[in-house]
This record gives structure tokens, sequence and C-alpha cells, in this order.
């Protein structure tokens, strides 16, 4: 994801699970965009949301899951969540985040 949203002109932060993403976000002033993919089984993806808008609460979050009908316990606390099912194409994921961040 990180490399096609690159191609398309975005500035991208990547991160490898949480723990990293903390480490990078104590860097950036602003983020506009977390996307995250579920399948990084050691995240404990409402603990990290909860943290990452206590930090960057304007940011947008996408979501994207091979499984998004198992998703509703892990995003019965969030709010503003945008969900993308994979597999998905380059075309999709360029417009979903266009219509996330718009």
């Amino acid at each position: 994801m990180a490399h096609t949203l690159r191609g398309l002109g975005c500035r991208v932060l990547e991160a490898l699970n949480a723990l990293e993403m903390q480490r990078l976000a104590d860097t950036e002033p602003k983020i506009d965009l977390l996307l995250t993919d579920l399948s990084q089984t050691e995240t404990n993806l409402p603990d990290f949301a909860a943290w990452f808008h206590a930090i960057y609460p304007a940011t947008k979050v996408l979501v994207a899951s091979s499984s998004l009908w198992e998703l509703h316990p892990y995003l019965a606390g969030l709010r503003e969540v945008s969900l993308l099912e994979k597999p998905f194409t380059i075309h999709e994921l360029a417009s979903m985040v266009r219509r996330v961040l718009d």
C-alpha cells in the first residue's frame, strides 16, 4: 500500500507495527490519514486508535481488511472510521484515500 500511495504522490510514513507508528508519530506535527491493515495481529486496534486519536484528533482513519465481517468488535469504540475490503486494486485504494481525505 505504501508503494502505491507514494506512486500517487502521497508522502507516506511506513510502520510495521503500532509501536513503530508511535515512534514515527512523535516526529510529525500533522498526519492526514492513518491507513492500517487489520492483519497486523500484534496491534490492538481500539487501544492504538484511541492513543492515535488523542495525539491527532483530526486525522482520518482507513482500515483495510480481508474479513470486514469480523471488524465489529474492533470498531465498536472508534468513530469516523472508513473501511477498505481486501483485495483491492490500485484504483480502489486511490479512490478510497481521496474520498476519506476530502
